[in-house]
């Protein structure tokens, strides 16, 4: 893979590396695709994940009425050392969802197997999903404390999203990673989709009116002028360019097929013979 990478620098060597085995550049893209989706995937680590996947209270914050801020107690709080509250007893809050009930549990007093709630022990949350899967949560992952007894005095709407994104805020290690996985998957699926396009509208190009590549002899070439735009898209990130990560990932999808229906024309051009 490093001869792909040190030829696809230059038209006419990109172009001489539509000979090479088609297998040597399957994996030499799906590494390209992890160094052009860095960026974003970068962003994406840095802000938690994507909003959508990182709501695990989304059910909550739609359907359970907003008094609830008013009878949580006021002796409790969350904060990266965990969880407290007086009076020491368990507090639940039930609401009706498409899904069926909901259910939050503040300080439970007995274990058991849940569908479509979310605990708060002490020194750990738990998220049950509708088959009854759960994942642990940890407060380690909280920025900073939050106090119930200032939640009641606060505008409601403005209570429960701070209450609710400091429980999700103990997920975040799952929302990240299936955040990440789903961009670079995407990423994954809307490359091969160009690379295959490009192929075959490579295909229609003619020079002096006969086809010059065929399928396989394209895929390698589209293949291989994605080496600079991802570069670009990496170095980029590495600058912490944040709010031009999204728009490297345009431009990586903008330079490939420039660079690949160049290299026809320029590596397809036979070096002109110097008359001594």
């Amino acid at each position: 893979m490093f001869k792909i990478f040190r030829k696809s620098f230059r038209f006419r060597d990109i172009f001489s590396l539509k000979d090479e085995s088609l297998g040597k550049f399957i994996l030499y893209f799906l590494m390209m695709i992890l160094v052009a989706s860095f960026p974003l995937n970068y962003q994406i680590f840095r802000s938690d994940g994507f909003d959508g996947l990182t709501r695990f209270t989304q059910y909550l914050r739609n359907h359970l009425e907003l008094e609830f801020i008013d009878s949580l107690p006021s002796g409790g709080s969350l904060s990266p050392n965990g969880f407290s509250v007086f009076p020491d007893k368990e507090y639940r809050y039930v609401t009706e969802t498409e899904q069926g009930e909901f259910i939050l549990v503040l300080n439970p007093k007995e274990e058991g197997e849940l569908r479509n709630a979310i605990l708060l022990y002490k020194d750990r949350t738990v998220f049950y999903d509708s088959d009854g899967n759960h994942i642990v949560g940890s407060y380690g992952r909280l920025d900073k404390g939050l106090d119930f007894g200032d939640l009641k005095s606060m505008d409601r709407v403005e209570a429960r999203d701070l209450f609710f994104s400091a429980i999700d805020s103990t997920f975040n290690k799952y929302g990240v990673f299936y955040s990440l996985a789903v961009n670079t998957g995407l990423q994954y699926l809307m490359n091969a989709l160009l690379v295959l396009v490009l192929a075959l509208l490579m295909l229609l190009v003619k020079i002096n009116y006969e086809r010059i590549t065929g399928f396989s002899e394209n895929l390698k070439i589209v293949i291989a002028s994605m080496t600079i735009p991802s570069i670009l898209s990496f170095v980029a990130a590495l600058l912490h360019y944040k709010a031009l990560n999204t728009f490297f990932v345009v431009i990586f999808q903008f330079l490939t097929p420039i660079i690949a229906v160049l290299t026809l024309y320029k590596g397809s051009k036979k070096p002109q013979k110097k008359i001594l």
